[in-house]
């Protein structure tokens, strides 16, 4: 999987020289050549240590996770354009700090019970944060290659926000409101994937055991390619080129 405006101020890698000399007087006849020294061993050559491989678009640092106060939630994924993240949270899950029991010493927090995530969408630049309040029931979000946008998706179907108040535009619409704790949402949607010229999204679908992977004109919204099957990941070869696990799939 496969990362409604509240502001909030928070802080949140020989030349060798080869001498041409004057060639050695040859031996005389009587002179007993010295007994030819074994050839030295060449010393073991030593494996260079194996780096890690950089994250994609930048340095493994760059991809590390945003701080989030406590409140906030458990970051579920994210994803980041130079100093700005946005970040999918579960807000379900927050760290309770400990508490002082009654001989002075912490006590850690009860567990918080069971229950389905309450995903929210929190856009970090520097210190500061915005949690986009109108978001639940989206998550996966991804930036557009011009970094001014973001897609997510889920139950509530496929939205756009956009800078500077990143307002959602709906792309495909979802459940309206996200389904009730164990009843199963009517169609789910993820991992949107934009082309590189940020003029389509691409993205996956599932309703009933069935997926199906879908791209529509960000513009006009208009569905370009619906394809059945089951996908495990998405990337854009180019504008008009789709990869579909190992099957490249033309849009038109």
């Amino acid at each position: 999987m496969r990362t409604m405006t509240a502001a909030g101020m928070l802080a949140v890698a020989s030349l060798g020289v080869r001498l041409a000399g004057a060639p050695a007087a040859s031996p005389s006849l009587q002179e007993t050549p010295p007994p030819a020294k074994p050839a030295a061993k060449p010393a073991p050559v030593k494996p260079a240590p194996t780096q890690p491989a950089p994250a994609a678009g930048g340095s493994s640092a760059s991809m590390e996770a945003p701080k989030l106060p406590p409140f906030a939630g458990e970051i579920v994924n994210f994803d980041r354009r130079g100093p700005r993240v946005v970040a999918c949270v579960d807000a379900s899950k927050v760290a309770v700090p400990p508490r002082p029991g009654p001989d002075g010493k912490p006590v850690a927090a009860p567990p918080a019970p069971a229950g389905p995530p309450r995903l929210r969408i929190w856009v970090i630049e520097r210190e500061v944060m915005q949690e986009l309040m109108t978001t639940g029931g989206l998550c996966d979000p991804s930036w557009s290659p011009d970094g001014k946008t973001f897609a997510a998706a889920g139950v509530r179907g496929v939205f756009t926000f956009t800078q500077p108040n990143f307002e959602p535009r709906v792309i495909v619409a979802g459940q309206l409101q996200v389904p009730p704790p164990g009843a199963p949402a009517a169609r789910e949607y993820d991992d949107p994937v934009w082309s590189p010229n940020g003029a389509r999204l691409a993205f996956r679908s599932s309703a009933g055991g069935v997926s199906r992977t879908e791209v529509v004109d960000v513009k006009s919204a208009e569905v370009l390619l619906k394809r059945d099957g089951p996908v495990k990941a998405l990337r854009w070869a180019d504008d008009r080129t789709l990869l579909v696990d190992a099957d490249r799939v033309s849009v038109p």
